[in-house]
């Protein structure tokens, strides 16, 4: 009888946890169903929660895909997004472990000749000259920076699939991943899909012909002169009444003061320190999409000196958020937050050094710095600031 309770209260427990879990991401995944106009099926005890419809012209599909067997058995959130067909046999795929295993079977890849795009991605397509010519500098940004961001990032000639971890239960993360590939999607499709609107070059095409157009036309013919009417004849003095006596002008009121001119506007503010700042824009419950907006109002372009454990320094030739640049990227843990429910998480700054600074940092590694530069971006949800024109100025303390 004994075990029997005991197994009663273990089922309880069991799915009151479920219960709870399934009304956590339901509500979550709600949420970015309502902002971007899809539709919902809630997670259930026999269900997966998914997401399907279309926004901004494309049909965006987010549900849970099964990795795995048995034991190793797990769950991944899987965003597709489908656009027109790109009619290139074009797959794009992370360099790997089974694009390695491909090579040893004979399969083969583009080299588009950019260095760093062609380390990280496995390109395929039916004819070389034309994916190359497809993979332009923008698109190679975007999809590169996909393959660096997701677990897994898949692009081919009608989809992009990629997935995240586990079963995604934070609404922003939602909204924006599927916001992200939604750019994406509409980079690779952009010359396939259907125009609903003049293009760019066409409303300046058009704006172009209207001023051609009013620049050729005649100019307006001068107004005929008037002929001038004859003068009135000239009344009799001594039959004109006696003309009433005007009153003398008022005064002309006094022009109020001018205004003050304004002061010149002030460089931006020095940003607070480390970890004040990264309470503002990470700590609390909010989406991971303000974070971003916050920034941008805040701390863009403001100048820091701030503190934090140095993990690594790694050099680098080329870099989305450096671009036109090289020298070493600097990471340092600036603050520990618990943020939302994932429990204590690491704010990192990411600082670009000049290169020959580089095996000077590499002695100092766990070591406790002191780093100047300025604020240029920030990645949500890697959480982490960037920091442009640093310098290392102190090495505290080492570990």
């Amino acid at each position: 009888m004994v075990y029997v309770l005991i197994a009663a209260v273990v089922i309880v427990v069991i799915a009151f946890a479920s219960k709870s879990h399934h009304d956590h991401v339901n509500e979550a995944w709600g949420g970015a169903a309502r902002s971007l106009g899809l539709v919902l099926r809630p997670a259930g005890w026999a269900t997966q929660p998914r997401l399907s419809g279309a926004t901004a012209g494309l049909e965006v599909v987010v549900d849970i895909e099964d990795q795995g067997v048995g034991r190793n058995r797990r769950g991944s959130t899987r965003f597709r997004v489908n656009y027109p067909s790109l009619q290139l046999g074009l797959h794009v795929t992370r360099e790997g472990l089974l694009t390695n295993v491909g090579r040893a079977f004979g399969k083969t890849e583009f080299r588009v000749g950019d260095r760093p795009f062609d380390d990280v991605a496995f390109v395929k397509g039916r004819d070389a000259s034309e994916v190359r010519a497809f993979l332009t500098p923008d698109r190679r940004v975007r999809i590169l920076r996909a393959l660096q961001t997701y677990d897994s990032c898949e692009i081919r000639d009608t989809h992009v699939i990629c997935t995240r971890a586990g079963t995604v239960s934070d609404s922003g993360v939602l909204r924006a991943t599927i916001q992200a590939l939604l750019r994406l999607a509409g980079e690779l499709s952009d010359d396939r899909r259907p125009a609903e609107a003049p293009s760019k070059v066409d409303r300046a095409r058009v704006l172009a012909e209207v001023i051609d157009q009013m620049a050729a036309a005649k100019p307006d013919e001068p107004p005929e002169a008037e002929t001038p009417a004859e003068p009135d004849p000239i009344p009799d003095p001594a039959l004109a009444p006696t003309p009433e006596p005007v009153p003398a002008p008022a005064a002309p009121a006094e022009e109020p003061p001018s205004r003050l001119p304004l002061p010149p506007l002030a460089d931006p503010a020095p940003a607070r320190d480390a970890r004040e700042t990264a309470e503002a824009l990470f700590g609390g419950d909010g989406f991971l999409t303000d974070v971003k907006a916050r920034f941008e109002s805040n701390y863009l372009d403001r100048e820091v000196r701030w503190q934090g454990r140095l993990k690594t320094a790694q050099r680098f030739s080329f870099d989305m958020v450096f671009p036109g640049t090289d020298g070493v990227r600097a990471v340092l843990t600036i603050a520990r937050l618990r943020t939302g429910g994932y429990g204590e998480q690491e704010i990192q700054a990411v600082v670009h050094v000049p290169a020959e600074t580089r095996e000077t940092l590499a002695s100092q590694i766990d070591a406790d710095v002191i780093v100047t530069g300025r604020l240029v971006a920030v990645d949500p949800f890697l959480r982490s600031v960037f920091v442009d024109d640093g310098a290392v100025e102190l090495s505290i303390r080492a570990s």
